[in-house]
């Protein structure tokens, strides 16, 4: 055999053998449009990466007004019942105050599924900052 098909034929085998090592890689791909989704034990989907858990507490028999920005003067856009949980996306110090539950605060909490509630309502475990300061 020639000197050139000896080099043909290793190079065929290299390519093959190449192949064949890129296609568990392939296999294991997903498509763009594939996500894989968290499901807690409770059926219920995970909460998003990167917020935290707070205990709304207001007064017996009524509700925590989620405003449309972080202003005690803000529009109320819904309410959040007293005991339930909102997670916490950010937090922001502004110059609108409010006395709660958990003493006077100016920060606000921007929760999951849109809004801000006072940090003066919910229990963070701190006074000050419990999570990334909102841009």
């Amino acid at each position: 055999m020639s000197s050139i098909a000896l080099s043909r034929r290793g190079h065929v085998a290299l390519a093959v053998v190449a192949a064949l090592a890129a296609a568990p890689a392939a296999a294991l791909t997903l498509p763009a449009t594939s996500q894989a989704r968290c499901i807690d034990d409770d059926g219920t989907p995970c909460p998003p990466p990167n917020t935290i858990p707070a205990k709304v507490k207001v007064a017996k028999g009524w509700t925590l007004g989620v405003r449309a920005r972080p202003s005690y003067g803000s529009t109320q856009i819904r309410q959040v019942r007293n005991g339930s949980y909102v997670r916490i996306i950010c937090q922001k110090r502004t110059r609108s105050w409010v006395s709660g539950t958990y003493g006077r605060s100016n920060i606000w909490n921007k929760i999951i599924g849109g809004g801000w509630v006072s940090d003066a309502y919910v229990h963070t475990g701190t006074d000050g900052f419990a999570t990334r300061r909102c841009a």
